[in-house]
């Protein structure tokens, strides 16, 4: 098989690993949203200055931070929450990197 066929596979496969953990999901597209909804209702109606003589309205400014934490969501979170599934799973030790003895 091809390398751009394998990283089809891979690319598919990891996706479906992806929806298929509700975790995941929640964490990457709901977490953030609830965030963003919360913070621009209470806090969203002012101005903030983000250098000397450029204001931004404040519910630009948090629309901004939520996609940061939906990136880092999305990446650190969801790879913590993949691996402890795929080891209660046993995925791990079926690919023997979840090995519980010293000598592997």
């Amino acid at each position: 098989m091809s390398d751009a066929g394998l990283l089809a596979l891979q690319v598919r496969t990891t996706n479906k690993a992806f929806w298929r953990n509700p975790a995941s999901a929640f964490f990457t597209f709901a977490f953030p949203l609830m965030f963003l909804v919360i913070f621009t209702s209470l806090l969203g109606s002012g101005t903030a200055e983000v250098a000397p003589g450029v204001v931004i309205q404040q519910d630009s400014y948090y629309v901004a931070a939520m996609a940061a934490f939906a990136v880092i969501s999305a990446t650190y979170t969801n790879l913590a929450i993949s691996i402890a599934f795929t080891r209660d799973a046993g995925i791990l030790n079926r690919c023997r990197l979840g090995s519980t003895s010293e000598d592997g």
